[in-house]
């Protein structure tokens, strides 16, 4: 009976630490990914004072040789040489703008990271408790269509918390109305949202 109980006390500490271990591990990555985000968005901005930089000392210029020549530039040396420095200005800010493409690249993909980490804690923390998330799209011909947020005929503990209409991310409003297409998140236990989701879809889908 003792060794037992021993065996059942190491072992829970063992997974105690193998918890810890993880928690650990996921708190340093999501802040190393923080670091990364907030020194990108540090060089994004370093590089458009660049851009903003050089059309600054390409206007400045152009201004200066236009007001020397009191008009446009007559001789081909004026004209080559403006012309070359409306090239070189003309590459650099592409260059720059390329990098920051790039740089915009990767910060979407460690915010991605980060709500994806996000969205599975919630999940977890929904299925711990029955519920879940439930996206859905709004069909022509289904009960919702045209029809205000307070009236729809949700069950009591179930509810609306986000809508997407093309781009756009909506306030969700009792006055908000359905339209075809619109995205519908709705958050509540399981057993009520298998009985929501048929009025968001086509009365022949539900029949099948």
């Amino acid at each position: 009976m003792t060794t037992e109980f021993l065996q059942r006390i190491r072992k829970e500490i063992s997974v105690t630490q193998d918890t810890v271990r993880e928690v650990i591990i996921g708190l340093s990555e999501r802040v190393n990914r923080k670091v990364q985000t907030l020194k990108l968005h540090w060089r994004a901005a370093s590089l458009s004072d660049q851009r903003e930089s050089v059309l600054q000392e390409l206007g400045a210029y152009l201004a200066t040789l236009l007001a020397q020549a009191s008009g446009l530039p007559e001789r081909d040396s004026e004209r080559q040489g403006a012309e070359a420095r409306l090239v070189e200005a003309t590459t650099r800010v592409r260059g720059l703008k390329k990098e920051s493409m790039q740089i915009d690249a990767l910060v979407r993909e460690l915010e991605a990271d980060t709500l994806r980490e996000d969205l599975v804690r919630i999940q977890q923390d929904l299925t711990v408790r029955a519920a879940t998330l439930e996206r859905i799209s709004v069909a022509r011909g289904s009960a919702v269509l045209d029809q205000p947020v307070s009236q729809l005929s949700l069950p009591p503990a179930t509810r609306v918390v986000a809508v997407c209409r093309g781009p756009a991310f909506l306030v969700v409003d009792q006055q908000l109305v359905l339209r075809a297409g619109d995205i519908v998140i709705l958050i509540g236990p399981r057993a009520e949202l298998k009985t929501a989701v048929s009025q968001f879809l086509e009365p022949q889908r539900v029949s099948a």
